[in-house]
């Protein structure tokens, strides 16, 4: 179940959401989305929270959370860093890149580790 007023409401496409969390996760389905809006991304046209909520065991309920970013145009250069960031090493301080989806020659979401804005960051 995905929360698709949400996401398409600040410009994300619920099912490629859905498409990264089953290949990130090995699930196909039994999982539930909830996108909340993230302020600030400048250079971003969309920026969200995801969780995405696993059912089964009721003992240990597993979550996976992550921000996605949608970056057209010249702002596609953000995640161009991060794959910089990743071929010299990385950066600790940084979120880790969880994965990218080309969504036109001029469009891609970014998909980032959550990172919990009670941590001091960077």
């Amino acid at each position: 179940m995905i929360n698709r007023c949400a996401a398409t409401r600040h410009g994300l496409d619920q099912d490629r959401l859905a498409a990264f969390v089953a290949r990130r996760s090995g699930a196909t389905d039994g999982f539930s989305l909830d996108v909340r809006p993230l302020h600030g991304g400048l250079q971003a046209a969309a920026v969200a929270r995801v969780q995405a909520r696993f059912e089964g065991r009721r003992d240990h309920p597993r979550r996976f959370t992550f921000v996605v970013k949608r970056l057209d145009g010249a702002a596609r250069r953000e995640s161009a860093i991060y794959d910089s960031l990743l071929m010299v090493g990385g950066d600790a301080s940084a979120p880790r890149v969880l994965g990218t989806d080309d969504l036109s020659p001029t469009a891609r979401y970014l998909y980032l580790e959550h990172v919990n804005p009670r941590q001091r960051w960077p």
